[in-house]
């Protein structure tokens, strides 16, 4: 019994149970969850969320040098490899590793991951899907192969491989020969699919929607 205010948070610790199975893995630390392939979050500087202090030029490149994330490290190994960098931004976790605690990159030697931001291609398949991407991906492509017609949402959780999976659908269809429209809500999205387009450029749907408008798009 909780007297006065309701402590949630006591109430669901007091009640849970660790079984000997899971106690036993938490004492010697094994991973509780895994990521398959591994997903590598990409930072963005958004505007007006990386300002500088009113400092002087040295201190704010000295501060930068300090403050390096994986895209100022992709910026910075570019501009010292400008011959030697044939990879975006997103395809750069394939061929290399974030090093966390030196922010930096470092080739990679073995593994393979893919970015929140992957691009599919000539290099990731069918096999790179986990087992819920598999299915999801079995499911979809069936329904398109036998001219089902069926619409799906798919929901899942930041860092799930969503675009990873639209991307590989997309070009296993285009293979096929059929004719793919990808298209999202905003410029950022679209840069994530195969296509890169946004819905309002691609159906040319008007910026203000009043009841007589109308977008064309032809086959």
């Amino acid at each position: 019994m909780v007297l006065g205010m309701i402590n949630e948070i006591q109430q669901y610790l007091d009640a849970r149970y660790i079984g000997p199975p899971e106690a036993v893995w938490r004492i010697f630390s094994h991973p509780l969850h895994a990521e398959m392939p591994t997903v590598v979050r990409l930072t963005l500087h958004l505007p007006g969320m990386h300002r500088a202090p009113e400092e002087s030029l040295q201190m704010i490149q000295s501060r930068a040098g300090q403050q390096m994330s994986t895209l100022t490290s992709f910026f910075a190994y570019c501009a010292a490899n400008e011959d030697e960098c044939p990879f975006t931004y997103q395809e750069f976790p394939q061929h290399f590793v974030w090093l966390k605690s030196e922010n930096r990159w470092k080739s990679r030697e073995r593994g393979y991951a893919i970015s929140e931001a992957q691009h599919a291609d000539p290099q990731i398949t069918i096999d790179c899907l986990n087992n819920g991407q598999r299915n999801a991906y079995n499911t979809i492509t069936s329904s398109v192969f036998q001219n089902k017609g069926t619409v799906f949402f798919l929901n899942g959780g930041a860092g799930t491989g969503k675009t990873f999976m639209y991307n590989t659908i997309a070009l296993k269809c285009r293979s096929l020969g059929h004719i793919i429209v990808t298209v999202a809500s905003s410029g950022i999205a679209s840069l994530l699919l195969v296509g890169r387009c946004t819905a309002h450029s691609t159906f040319f749907i008007p910026l203000d929607v009043l009841e007589n408008s109308l977008c064309g798009f032809s086959k």
